[in-house]
């Protein structure tokens, strides 16, 4: 079984809350292949449910070490870190996060909630100020849980992924001629001679004119 269908298939076990069999999944992945973010990512989320806190924040150290540019990274474990009372920890991570993509309104409201519980008030304020600046008109900020994290990433993932299927089909398929399109459109001969019919008539073209 490809690694790829292992991990599918934890993802699976893991929305159905069946968090050992999804360890498992990802377990399996990561002895074929240690460089697989998104089973550290996706196995330290099942830890995380399992509230097993020490395994889950080293998956997610192992994958922020595969993927040092990506702020999302940084932002799931300072959720998780705050979930589990380390403050300090969660907002080093949340400023790593901001460093990398300074208009994320979610990342900079989060890094404003923990700022005020450690009595940082004025730079909670300027956080919440700059985070309101960026959303739109009326909208308001509730801190995710991390099924809504997952539900953010798998959304970007899917859709990068249909983005090269696009691409892929678009590139492998060559450019059809008039005569191909038409042999399409047209499968039966009567529909084809309606529809010349229907051109000559307008265009005035004669009889005589070649098909």
């Amino acid at each position: 079984m490809q690694q790829e269908e292992i991990f599918r298939q934890g993802l699976a076990y893991l929305q159905q809350e069946e968090w050992k069999i999804a360890v498992e999944m990802f377990s399996k992945v990561l002895n074929v292949n240690s460089l697989h973010t998104e089973a550290w990512y996706h196995r330290g989320l099942t830890y995380f449910k399992m509230k097993q806190y020490k395994e889950a924040l080293a998956d997610f150290d192992q994958a922020v070490l595969l993927q040092p540019q990506n702020p999302f990274r940084y932002a799931s474990r300072a959720y998780v870190r705050s979930q589990i009372g380390d403050a300090h920890g969660a907002v080093e991570d949340y400023q790593k996060a901001l460093d990398l993509d300074p208009e994320d309104a979610i990342t900079l409201n989060n890094l404003g909630l923990l700022e005020e519980q450690l009595g940082y008030k004025q730079s909670a304020e300027a956080r919440f100020q700059k985070a309101d600046a960026l959303a739109d008109a009326g909208k308001t900020f509730e801190k995710p849980d991390l099924d809504e994290i997952l539900r953010k990433h798998q959304a970007v993932e899917e859709a990068k992924a249909e983005f090269k299927n696009l691409e892929k089909n678009a590139s492998a398929q060559p450019v059809a001629s008039l005569g191909q399109v038409i042999g399409q459109v047209f499968t039966r001969k009567e529909t084809f001679q309606e529809f010349w019919h229907f051109v000559k008539s307008k265009l005035g073209l004669s009889n005589s004119t070649k098909q």
